[in-house]
């Protein structure tokens, strides 16, 4: 797993991942995306729906759900 951007993005879903520096797998994935139109909108709702998982209602509750369970630790 690439760390970082794999929590938001879906390789293949809402994406690609590809590693730092693999210059030739970039060039391969973003010529898929020039040519296939069908993939940009289908990642494109894929990105849209997976974006409402980080809105700050979502972000808040985790870490409050979180910053309880530490004090509940003890």
């Amino acid at each position: 797993m690439i760390p970082g951007p794999a929590e938001i993005i879906s390789d293949g879903g809402s994406g690609f991942l590809v590693h730092q520096g693999d210059t030739n797998a970039f060039a391969q994935q973003l010529m898929g995306l020039i040519l296939d139109s069908e993939l940009r909108i289908r990642f494109s709702r894929s990105a849209r729906d997976s974006v409402a998982q980080f809105t700050s209602d979502v972000i808040v509750v985790q870490w409050q759900e979180y910053l309880e369970s530490l004090v509940s630790v003890k």
